[in-house]
């Protein structure tokens, strides 16, 4: 990991200022614990080099930190600021987290009078339940029971239904073989031919609602694999990244 810095405007004192070394140092300390999971080591850090030389984006690695430590609300806080003062490309992945995190809240509020508090979440737990709150789920699921109700609702009805139609086709061709003198009576032909068009009509009906279950699983399942990939960076949200801007400068983070 490196960390880079590119000036892009005057200083207070009208000439083009660098970051502070100090703040790189502090920067590039708290990346390396976060790296060995000493959160609170790196949460340090990073407040340090913020408090050295302030950086929007420094808030994104602060909220995350404080994720990592289950404090849920200086995150809701640290976040918050870097979605107003960064603007980023990722802001509905970190909505996402912002949510969560209230939603974490929530859940502590209400369980207070349990005998014993949940310990903090370790990084497993936090990604188990980015997965089991992702609202892709049902999409994938009810895609690929349509598709299955959909071949197997169309193949069997199609099969079944052409039996019924092929065994009063037989009968009628039998008739019509012998010149009526065997099989059965001209009654039994047209409650046949009846039948056999019904049949023949509802197999076509059964293929039909099997390709539209099949053409609607694979659409949904299409969406919900989409809105799976789309929503697994906030599983990996721990890579520290920032673009922030301060005094006329670009604080640029590369990892």
């Amino acid at each position: 990991m490196a960390a880079s810095f590119l000036g892009n405007g005057p200083s207070d004192q009208g000439q083009r200022r660098g970051p502070n070394p100090e703040a790189v140092e502090a920067y590039e300390d708290g990346q390396e614990r976060f790296s060995k999971a000493d959160y609170e080591g790196a949460l340090a850090a990073f407040q340090r080099a913020g408090d050295i030389q302030p950086a929007p984006g420094l808030h994104y690695n602060i909220g995350v930190c404080y994720l990592r430590l289950g404090q849920y609300a200086p995150a809701i806080e640290a976040l918050t600021k870097y979605l107003d003062e960064a603007d980023p490309p990722d802001r509905g992945d970190v909505e996402y987290m912002i949510a969560d995190a209230r939603q974490r809240l929530e859940d502590e509020a209400n369980n207070l009078d349990d005998e014993a508090s949940p310990p903090p979440p370790t990084e497993s737990v936090i990604k188990e339940v980015y997965i089991e709150s992702k609202p892709y789920r049902p999409l994938i699921i009810a895609g690929s029971a349509g598709i299955v109700v959909g071949i197997v609702g169309g193949t069997v009805g199609g099969v079944l239904l052409g039996l019924e139609v092929q065994e009063r086709n037989a009968s009628i061709d039998e008739f019509n073989e012998s010149g009526g003198t065997s099989g059965p009576n001209e009654t039994d032909i047209v409650r046949l031919e009846g039948e056999a068009q019904r049949y023949e009509a509802l197999q076509f009906v059964a293929i039909g609602i099997g390709a539209a279950l099949v053409a609607g699983g694979v659409a949904a399942l299409v969406i919900g694999l989409k809105r799976k990939t789309a929503a697994s960076e906030p599983s990996s949200q721990a890579k520290l990244r920032a673009q922030p801007r301060f005094l006329g400068n670009t604080f640029a983070l590369r990892f």
